[in-house]
């Protein structure tokens, strides 16, 4: 599955490093991909036969999203190089806790977009809440 990235306006520059016209930039582009990220992961749910319930922003909705996503994730051996990087400057009892494996190139972009659905769902049945 080809399921592609967001590409931010100032790649992965991160929030607190950004100016304040930055982050008024990336904003707005941020709440104008998401009708765009959301039709992607519909696409994605219904390409993999998910079709149970609908894709409605409803409380039902959210439960069958997480377990399509589970059962469809793919879940990929790290190289040793990777593997290896992760481990750099960091004491014995983290190391142990680094996992061998990680999400497949394909899947690693979905739970963000998961989270924006989620975040849609509150929004619905939250009137107080917004974007912000």
């Amino acid at each position: 599955m080809v399921y592609p990235i967001m590409n931010p306006p100032f790649g992965a520059k991160r929030n607190r490093d950004m100016t304040v016209d930055e982050a008024k930039v990336h904003y707005n582009w941020y709440m104008n991909i998401i009708p765009d990220r959301m039709e992607l992961l519909r696409e994605a749910c219904q390409s993999q036969t998910w079709n149970k319930y609908a894709f409605d922003y409803t409380r039902d909705s959210l439960l069958p999203l997480w377990e399509w996503y589970l059962k469809n994730v793919r879940i990929v051996p790290k190289s040793t190089e990777e593997y290896n990087k992760e481990k750099v400057n960091k004491p014995d009892y983290m190391i142990k806790n680094i996992p061998k494996e990680r999400v497949g190139i394909g899947w690693i972009q979905i739970p963000e977009d998961i989270g924006i659905y989620f975040s849609l769902c509150l929004l619905k049945y939250s009137p107080k809440l917004k974007w912000d």
